[in-house]
């Protein structure tokens, strides 16, 4: 009997994942996640800044220039970082590339997921005694839907290098 792994795997056709990079590979794919990894690291720091931030004057953090970069920057670089997939995915993509790229949107796309569910159960089951952003679900929220993007971009790369090639 053949598992649900597999066969989601003969399904979408993608039996053989290729996880060997050439030296210009590994640079493009660098170049590629250098945006996400931005949103990532931003998304960290405004909340790392939120945490720590004092409770009785909230806005004594908001007068650093690292946390105002970093609520700023989050949205363009997942925009941008969209874009720069779909522009790198009208090109040629080896299976290899197409294999991180596959992982890349199976991990954004889970990030994206626990993420909106965290947020939806903060803001549904907080009540107005305990104040919401005090869990920090508008952050889980703004991550959420930026981490969606980012997985729709891999996913595109994916079907792009994984996709069956024409032998003629």
């Amino acid at each position: 009997m053949q598992s649900p792994a597999s066969a989601l795997v003969d399904y979408l056709g993608i039996g053989e994942l290729s996880f060997d990079l050439e030296p210009p590979e590994r640079r493009a794919l660098l170049i590629i996640s250098v945006l996400p990894a931005i949103v990532v690291l931003a998304t960290l720091t405004q909340l790392g800044y939120e945490i720590e931030g004092s409770q009785l004057d909230p806005f004594s953090y908001r007068d650093s220039h690292l946390y105002r970069l970093s609520t700023v920057v989050q949205t363009p670089a997942a925009y941008v970082g969209l874009a720069v997939m779909v522009i790198v995915g009208i090109g040629r993509i080896s299976r290899s590339e197409g294999s991180y790229c596959f992982a890349g949107a199976f991990v954004f796309a889970g990030l994206a997921v626990l993420s909106g569910i965290y947020a939806s159960m903060v803001f549904a089951l907080v009540d107005q005694y305990t104040p919401a952003r005090d869990w920090y679900g508008h952050i889980a929220l703004s991550f959420a839907s930026l981490a969606a993007l980012v997985a729709a971009g891999y996913a595109f790369l994916a079907f792009r290098g994984l996709a069956p090639r024409d032998s003629a």
